[in-house]
């Protein structure tokens, strides 16, 4: 069973404005369940990507992924998708707790945690980069597996 451990990790200001590192417990409290990981393509689309000879090599990116009980589908960082080149798969209308109802872009991509590769195939295009986020783990991949958030410690436990 493959398991990802993380403990958050972060930066905060005290009480008379100075930069100080923060606990794991602060943090994760402060920046929620987060680990780092990477988005890049498919499986299938790397497949066809290095067969079709339009790349020899295939882009990735690196940066936090949060866990977010809240989605029930994952989502990518719509500027992060569009730079990699991500196969756009359709459109579907987002809702959430700050906009109403909206189109936004599906993508089908891979996110790496550690030792767990999960191929997506329908993540919500979403403006994330202002979280420092590449990608929202939403509650269609934790289906499939255990979350546990450790407030005590800092840590995020998630195992398949």
């Amino acid at each position: 069973m493959p398991i990802i451990l993380g403990r958050v990790a972060g930066v905060g200001k005290d009480s008379e404005g100075n930069e100080r590192q923060l606990t794991a417990s602060e943090a994760l409290a402060l920046r929620g369940p987060c680990i780092l990981g990477t988005l890049t393509f498919s499986d299938a689309q790397q497949k066809a990507l290095i067969e079709s000879s339009s790349r020899q090599a295939v882009e990735s990116l690196t940066g936090p992924i949060m866990f977010d009980t809240g989605a029930s589908i994952s989502c990518f960082d719509l500027k992060a998708a569009e730079k990699l080149g991500l196969v756009t798969v359709g459109k579907a209308n987002m809702i959430s707790a700050s906009h109403d109802n909206h189109p936004a872009p599906l993508f089908a991509g891979k996110l790496i945690i550690d030792k767990i590769n999960v191929n997506v195939e329908r993540a919500m295009g979403a403006n994330l980069a202002p979280q420092g986020l590449i990608a929202l783990i939403g509650r269609d991949i934790m289906s499939i597996g255990t979350l546990f958030y450790n407030g005590l410690d800092g840590s995020v436990t998630f195992s398949i």
